[in-house]
């Protein structure tokens, strides 16, 4: 059963959709072609731009609480079927989840009692595993983005001249998402926008069976203070963000991060006032762990070599195209990594690195 899912969701029907440009542009997760880093980027440029223009932002990022554990059969089957999946595979799928039977697994095995699901207990989900379960969720939340869209403009940018203008309320990687606005006006006008931005939201999510992690909710405000010319960002003190608790819960509010404490936003750790301190030293502390193991295990050239290039160099790389990092900066973690990675691949420590990282094709 696992096997057609993967074959029919994990395939076909997200190509289909691809194809089609059924799944726009702000959900980039579980999708061909699509990298976490393209993310990252977008949103380090959504504070580049606004430093550029000195204008207000507020960002609010937040989590799905184990969206594919809540997902609800039939609104996954609606939400493939809406971009093309043919009836028989859904109901196949559906019927499958509402007929299986599921068994307690102890330390001597299973138990003999089972359960399933039943309108007194219903069990949500796609199931443990399911092959299904990040292309349904990425459908499913495509059509929460669309309709989040409708009602909110979220952040504007344009050119000078007015001729390319961008709007979008919403960055998504599956359930990890980054929703804001820019809204002219006044102080509080924009904060308003904020705060409707994430009612509604929490209201998408809740009535597509799912809700939000609470306790990864935060926001970020961007201000700006003007002074003889030259504008200073600011942190409000002044302000507040409550979302619901489904229908019934009092608001509850979201907590505040000051524009200079960097958050890690899937693996890269980004401030909006485009400081790169806490990056630089996770960087850093990541090189000396690399050290450390090299000098503690054996390998052999060829082994430190495929080390070096298939797990050092691709893990520090990842966040170098959406960082500001100077070339002071490199150099010092390349002066942490060197010593071990020139000893472990047969020279020495010593040895002139410009000779050491030369590339072959230039040597006779």
């Amino acid at each position: 059963m696992n096997l057609v899912l993967k074959v029919i969701w994990s395939h076909k029907l997200i190509r289909h959709a691809e194809q089609r440009f059924l799944l726009g542009k702000d959900q980039c997760g579980s999708r061909p072609c699509q990298l976490t880093v393209d993310v990252v980027l977008r949103k380090s440029l959504t504070y580049a731009i606004t430093h550029q223009n000195k204008t207000e932002l507020i960002t609010f990022d937040n989590d799905a609480k184990s969206c594919y554990d809540r997902i609800l059969s039939l609104l996954a089957a609606m939400a493939s079927r809406r971009v093309g999946m043919p009836l028989i595979p859904c109901q196949l799928f559906t019927r499958s989840l509402e007929g299986m039977k599921y068994y307690t697994k102890v330390g001597r095995g299973l138990c003999e009692s089972w359960y399933k699901h039943n309108e007194a207990y219903p069990i949500y989900g796609t199931g443990q595993g399911s092959c299904a379960s990040p292309v349904v969720w990425t459908l499913i939340s495509v059509v929460l983005i669309n309709a989040l869209q409708h009602l909110h403009q979220g952040m504007i940018f344009q050119t000078p001249d007015g001729k390319t203008v961008t709007k979008r309320p919403i960055d998504g990687f599956v359930d990890d998402t980054t929703i804001g606005t820019n809204m002219a006006g006044e102080h509080q006008t924009c904060l308003q926008e904020a705060q409707e931005l994430a009612r509604t939201w929490e209201h998408l999510l809740f009535l597509s069976g799912g809700t939000l992690a609470r306790e990864k909710c935060f926001y970020y405000h961007i201000n700006w203070q003007w002074h003889e010319g030259r504008a200073t960002m600011v942190n409000p003190e002044d302000l507040s963000i409550a979302i619901p608790r489904g229908d019934q819960e009092p608001d509850m509010p979201i907590s505040r991060k000051a524009s200079n404490e960097a958050h890690r936003t899937l693996g890269v750790r980004l401030a909006p006032d485009g400081s790169c301190t806490t990056e630089l030293n996770f960087l850093k502390s990541k090189v000396k762990k690399f050290a450390n193991r090299l000098i503690t295990v054996n390998l052999s050239t060829t082994e430190a070599s495929l080390a070096y290039r298939t797990i050092f160099v691709l893990s520090m790389l990842y966040s170098a195209g959406v960082t500001g990092l100077s070339r002071r900066q490199c150099e010092q973690l390349q002066k942490i990594a060197s010593p071990a990675w020139l000893n472990a691949l047969g020279f020495n420590r010593h040895f002139p690195q410009a000779v050491a990282y030369a590339p072959k094709s230039g040597l006779v």
